[in-house]
């Protein structure tokens, strides 16, 4: 378990939806993982964000490290491997260690021992952590098995349900071409049993506080102006690998930009479109505002005026 410099305090359980999101693709990616190895216990971490309303969102996923300890009941992550990872995934990226996962294989035991449960919370009090996933596989006639549980600080523990979003990971494509030898490639195939799966949305359990709302008086909660947004976020993805968005309250939304030239976050603070969006640069491994030029929208579309301004200073 890495100690997240950047650690945010999560709510308890209590009222916490038993959801996890995930791509498809880091699906596929554990699959093949599992797939390879029915008799030896394999694994690795999980790197991703908490959302706005306290769910594990997976991006990406670190298979084992060429020194893990791998036996028929044990699985031990190879530390330099992790570490080497999470440094390049939280620098470039800023995506966090937000679990870990391994393999039963073909053991009947599709939840935590207690030795998991043990060690889980041992790190996440070690790390001062309120809460932590861990995912569960298993090998079944060729096939594999996940299951996803969350960890809370009081010891209480839950089995989550999946939010699967079609395709790849935006970060997988940009990550593995930029850091090839930090990648694990496993020679499995991609055969998932199925899974326990949700809708994000238009759940009848889901409490009213996980409908994404926005304050009265932010540009985002009239219709027209998320048309607008929507239009910002096509031009950006037209030019970049990785385009990915972030609310982090009702007044303030977040697009992070990521591949091999260029890494910066747009900011849509309380402000906007009355002052001009913030643009968020990494340099020596601090956030330093980027210099704009003067912001008018001069009656043009709010999308318009984005792009104008993206364009003008080479973004």
């Amino acid at each position: 378990m890495v100690r997240d410099k950047n650690r945010a305090i999560h709510s308890t359980s209590s009222g916490t939806s038993d959801k996890i999101i995930i791509y498809a693709g880091e699906l596929e990616y554990l699959s093949k993982c599992i797939t390879e190895s029915p008799y030896l216990e394999t694994g690795g971490n999980i790197f991703g964000v908490w959302t706005p309303f306290g769910l594990p969102m997976v991006q990406y996923v670190v298979g084992p490290g060429p020194h893990a300890f791998r036996h028929a009941t044990q699985f031990r992550q190879d530390i330099g491997f992790l570490e080497a990872n999470a440094d390049k995934l939280v620098e470039e990226h800023a995506l966090h260690h937000i679990g870990t996962w391994h393999s039963h294989h073909s053991l009947g035991l599709a939840e935590p021992s207690g030795g998991d449960t043990a060690s889980t919370l041992d790190g996440m009090r070690e790390c001062g952590l309120q809460s932590f996933v861990l995912m569960i596989g298993n090998y079944r006639n060729g096939k594999a098995a996940i299951n996803a549980f969350r960890y809370f600080s009081s010891g209480e523990r839950i089995k989550l349900r999946w939010v699967v979003l079609p395709g790849e990971s935006p970060y997988r494509k940009v990550y593995d071409r930029t850091h090839p030898g930090l990648v694990y490639k496993p020679s499995g195939i991609a055969e998932l049993l199925p899974l326990e799966e949700c809708r994000l949305t238009a759940d009848r359990q889901a409490s009213p506080g996980q409908v994404v709302t926005f304050d009265n008086d932010y540009w985002l909660s009239d219709s027209n102006n998320r048309k607008e947004f929507a239009a910002i976020v096509k031009y950006l993805k037209s030019r970049f690998d990785s385009v990915s968005i972030f609310m982090e309250n009702g007044s303030c939304v977040e697009l992070r930009i990521s591949d091999p030239s260029s890494r910066c976050r747009l900011r849509f603070d309380k402000g906007f479109p009355h002052e001009a969006p913030k643009i968020v640069v990494p340099v020596n491994k601090k956030d330093q505002l980027s210099p704009l030029p003067q912001w008018n929208v001069n009656g043009n579309k709010i999308s318009e005026a984005v792009i104008n301004l993206l364009k003008s200073i080479e973004i």
